[in-house]
């Protein structure tokens, strides 16, 4: 009877719940580490712990969209975009880890700051990463020695070469003209290298012809107007879903179009 009595005991006491969801200790500690960058470069092996020093610049976040922020009218967005990312720079100097810092300031924002450089101990530098409110921390410079990275070979990528096309017909000198803008991969370790591809294939591409009502018709390749470095999305191992070309261009507004 006791030993049951134990056993309803063990049941009813209350018992310690880990979520699936809570974070490991190991998996917090490398996305901190994910915020800082450079440190990799310096070889601090010869200093020791509590003499290792860092220049650095820490960099806060820029608020996401809110309807805080929808709210209000663009100049009061502004306004409160530059209040929090003071308030964010603000809540990392209280924690007095840097020392000889000044404030970075945004171009072309009167009054908003983005960030603070400045000399920090490198066994604080995790502390300032963990702060919700810090984007990324750029390692400039240490007392210690510089590593010598060799530089890693490049490799071969995939660019895509923008091509005009003009299509001249014999006897037609005015008026509109039907042209061809393409569209061509090559592949290549540099945008100059396929560059100097797609000349060699534009010369091949031009051709003339006579058409059916016997009018000389002459390709003439008329421009290379872009390269565009085609990036796979991490892990891809085909252009299946790759952006293989853009450009940002300005047109006359169609209605409605509005974001109000």
């Amino acid at each position: 009877m006791r030993a049951c009595l134990v056993g309803f005991a063990w049941l009813l006491a209350p018992k310690r719940v880990v979520s699936r969801n809570a974070k490991q200790p190991s998996l917090v500690k490398h996305q901190i580490m994910t915020k800082i960058s450079g440190l990799e470069n310096w070889d601090l092996s010869a200093v020791p712990l509590t003499e290792q020093v860092a220049s650095v610049s820490v960099f806060v976040a820029y608020p996401k969209v809110s309807e805080e922020l929808l709210a209000l009218t663009p100049k009061g967005r502004k306004g409160l975009i530059t209040y929090t990312m003071r308030t964010e720079i603000d809540a990392v100097l209280a924690i007095n880890k840097l020392s000889d810092w000044q404030l970075l300031k945004t171009g072309g924002q009167r009054g908003r700051y983005h960030g603070i450089r400045g000399q920090i101990k490198v066994a604080d530098m995790q502390e300032v990463a963990a702060l919700a409110t810090v984007q990324s921390i750029q390692v400039e410079e240490t007392n210690g020695r510089k590593k010598r990275i060799a530089k890693p070979r490049k490799k071969l990528n995939f660019y895509c070469v923008k091509m005009t096309v003009a299509i001249q017909i014999e006897g037609y000198d005015k008026g509109k003209q039907r042209y061809e803008e393409r569209y061509v991969l090559f592949k290549g370790h540099s945008e100059t290298e396929a560059l100097r591809k797609a000349e060699v294939a534009a010369l091949e591409y031009q051709h003339s012809y006579l058409n059916s009502d016997g009018l000389l018709v002459r390709w003439k390749m008329e421009s290379l107007d872009n390269a565009y470095e085609v990036v796979l999305a991490a892990g891809a191992d085909n252009l299946e879903g790759a952006e293989v070309f853009s450009a940002l261009k300005t047109r006359r507004r169609h209605k409605p179009d509005s974001l109000a």
